[in-house]
C-alpha cells in the first residue's frame, strides 16, 4: 500500500487579517483612530504600518452579562468580517468593531447585526 500526503489545506478565510491582541493597540484604535457609530455597532479604524489590516471585536458585559451572548456577537461579526473578502486589501489598517447594543441571538438578530455592519462599513469604505 502506497501513502500519499495529504493534500495542501488552504488558508481559512479569517486568516486573510490578522487579530488585535494588546489593550495598548485597542488603546490607540480608541484615542488616535476614527470611528463611525450606528445603533448596534461603533467601528474604530487607524492606518498601520504593517502589511496586513489587524481586527479586534469587543463586546462588553453592558451588552449582556452572560459569555454565550457575548461570544455569539463576536462570532457573528467575525463572520461578516471573514465574508467582506475586501476587508483587508483596501488598505492596512487596525479595525476594532464595538457592539454597544444588544441583539437577540436568534437569525433574525444576525440579519440586523450584520445589516448595521454594512451600512457602517460604506461610511468608512472597508
Amino acid at each position: 500500500m502506497i501513502l500519499t500526503p495529504p493534500a495542501p489545506r488552504q488558508a481559512p478565510p479569517h486568516q486573510k487579517f490578522k487579530r488585535l491582541i494588546r489593550s495598548s493597540d485597542f488603546t490607540r484604535a480608541y484615542r488616535q483612530g476614527r470611528r463611525v457609530t450606528a445603533h448596534v455597532a461603533r467601528i474604530y479604524y487607524l492606518p498601520n504600518q504593517r502589511a496586513f489590516s489587524r481586527l479586534g471585536v469587543v463586546v462588553s458585559k453592558r451588552v449582556s452579562k452572560k459569555a454565550t451572548d457575548r461570544n455569539w456577537h463576536k462570532r457573528v461579526v467575525r463572520e461578516w468580517c471573514m465574508q467582506r473578502s475586501n476587508i483587508s486589501t483596501i488598505e492596512h489598517r487596525d479595525i476594532v468593531i464595538m457592539v454597544i447594543k444588544a441583539m437577540p441571538t436568534t437569525q433574525h438578530g444576525s440579519i440586523e447585526l450584520r445589516r448595521e455592519l454594512a451600512l457602517l462599513s460604506q461610511q468608512i469604505s472597508i
